[in-house]
């Protein structure tokens, strides 16, 4: 006799037991899957911060090292640095009085970063200085040149003195008479660079001789790169605006390339804080063929430790900047272990001092 299948038989499905092992597999499986999601995101979280912390660094340096590369230019004349003290007004504010500004200098930071301050002119004409012909006949007189109007058009310029310890005085040009093969050079108190009597500004106020330089640096750019807090930014000395350039940013290092006198082979590596260079004369400066910076960036992700409950492990040892350098003390803060840092470092010629003091 053949077997029937009854309803009952039809009708048996999925007991408690299979949705339990079904739940526990499930909960195995989303389990699995968040933990590889908390880890990937842990991950890319990583990765995307130390890609700020890059791009941070490199942005800056780049930054730095134009200014760097331009130093010192427009204020080299006759083979020499010519231009090394200075008289600078601007907007009813003595910026210089008769004030030693080398084309580059760096301010050693004790528990700091160091501080890099620059100095040159933006013109093509910075180069090639015109010539004064003829005296002034008091600080506010106008300047006559052998140079064409062209070349001074609204610009500013940096008037040199023929006598090398003498201060060069910054003056904007408010107006020009071309008198053919020479220009006179207007500089009245209509523009915020020059004051109404120069002589109640300045200890000394000097009237420009005939054989005396004007250099034409269109705009002078006067600039302190630091780092402030955490971050990146650039001071401008003349008008005393500071422009935030990149955030977590925790050192900027700095030190002097320098040569034997009449050669251009550098030999030594020197901080700024060394008894030789913390007051740089012309002699000095003459002798700096370059600068080398190292810039720190901290990624601002924080990073959990390696071991649950245990220190933070991510970095393990302070920053270097350069081998043979000291590690850069960053035990301000107590949570320094938890982050990663990228350390950026290169050399940058100062080509304009180099150039400007040839035969």
């Amino acid at each position: 006799m053949s077997k029937k299948c009854t309803l009952n038989h039809l009708q048996a499905g999925v007991g408690l037991i299979d949705i339990l092992i079904g739940l526990f597999i499930s909960s195995l499986v989303l389990i699995t899957v968040y933990a590889s999601l908390v880890f990937f995101d842990a991950s890319k979280r990583t990765a995307v911060s130390g890609n700020s912390a890059f791009a941070n660094a490199i942005s800056g340096l780049y930054l730095i090292g134009y200014d760097v590369k331009n130093a010192g230019l427009g204020l080299m004349a006759n083979r020499s640095i010519y231009c090394g003290q200075f008289n600078i007004y601007y907007n009813g504010t003595v910026k210089a009085n008769n004030t030693v500004i080398p084309p580059i200098a760096i301010e050693e930071g004790v528990d700091n970063p160091d501080k890099i301050t620059i100095l040159y002119g933006e013109s093509i004409y910075s180069g090639a200085p015109a010539k004064i012909i003829s005296n002034m006949s008091s600080p506010s007189a106008p300047v006559t040149v052998n140079a064409s109007t062209k070349e001074f058009v609204s610009n500013q310029v940096l008037l040199a003195s023929a006598e090398p310890n003498q201060p060069c005085t910054l003056i904007a040009a408010t107006g020009l008479n071309d008198n053919g093969n020479s220009s006179e050079i207007l500089h009245t108190h209509a523009s915020p660079y020059n004051p109404a009597d120069p002589t109640t500004v300045f200890t000394n106020a000097l009237t420009y001789q005939n054989g005396g330089y004007v250099i034409n640096v269109q705009k002078l750019r006067w600039l302190t790169w630091q780092v402030n807090n955490g971050v990146l930014e650039v001071v401008d000395r003349l008008t005393g605006t500071t422009e935030v350039v990149a955030d977590n940013i925790i050192e900027l290092q700095a030190q002097y390339g320098i040569a034997d006198a009449n050669s251009t082979t550098i030999t030594q590596w020197v901080n700024a804080s060394d008894s030789d260079w913390q007051n740089l004369n012309k002699a000095r400066m003459a002798r700096i063929r370059a600068v080398r910076i190292a810039i720190i960036a901290r990624s601002p992700q924080k990073e959990k430790p390696s071991v649950s409950g245990a220190a933070c492990d991510a970095t393990t040892v302070a920053p270097l900047p350069w081998p043979g350098g000291d590690r850069v003390d960053i035990s301000e803060n107590p949570d320094w272990r938890c982050y990663r840092y990228l350390v950026l470092k290169t050399v940058f010629q100062l080509n304009n001092i180099v150039w400007g003091q040839s035969s």
